[in-house]
């Protein structure tokens, strides 16, 4: 039984490795910033429109790190600062096996 289980996993491994094969350029990497484009997005707003006031989210310290050396990667080409008044708050979201 248990050799029939390993079978499977291993079955399920070539797929997978077969299925990123196939796709590859679907699935790569961003190593920069896309090129500059005519027009970027924008949202008009109400005039002298405000922010909602939202308490912000109470994060552990160990989280916050995470969260700083994450932000410090991506913004070594991947991303940009925002400076809007409407930026959005980072949201943690557990993986599977429980990590962050």
């Amino acid at each position: 039984m248990r050799v029939r289980e390993e079978h499977k996993q291993v079955v399920k491994k070539l797929k997978v490795k077969a299925f990123l094969e196939e796709y590859k350029l679907v699935f790569v990497e961003h190593k920069h910033l896309s090129p500059v484009k005519k027009f970027y997005h924008k949202i008009p707003l109400v005039p002298k429109a405000e922010p909602f006031n939202i308490r912000l989210y109470k994060i552990s310290l160990m989280h916050d790190k995470n969260i700083k050396k994450l932000l410090k990667k991506l913004l070594n080409g991947i991303i940009q600062p925002n400076y809007n008044i409407f930026a959005s708050v980072v949201l943690l979201v557990k993986k599977k096996k429980g990590n962050t």
